[in-house]
């Protein structure tokens, strides 16, 4: 897995890049969930490409997907 650091002042963060991540986003994120729940914020055109296995990669880890989907 390739990861970019992104140095912004006062919130840096990493950025992960590796074919198929988005299918085992459940995977990579539960370590982090304070909770079984997570909230993905989208719009219409990534949410039609890939809600479906995001959604099932979550619920692999016990985690509940809530969307709001933007136009």
């Amino acid at each position: 897995m390739a990861v970019v650091s992104v140095a912004i002042a006062g919130a840096p963060y990493d950025v992960r890049i590796e074919t198929g991540l988005l299918e085992r986003a459940g995977e990579h994120c539960r370590p982090f969930l304070r909770k079984n729940r997570v909230a993905i914020v989208t719009d219409e055109n990534v949410a039609a490409a890939w809600r479906t296995k995001v959604e099932a990669s979550f619920a692999a880890v016990g985690v509940v997907s809530n969307w709001l989907i933007l136009p």
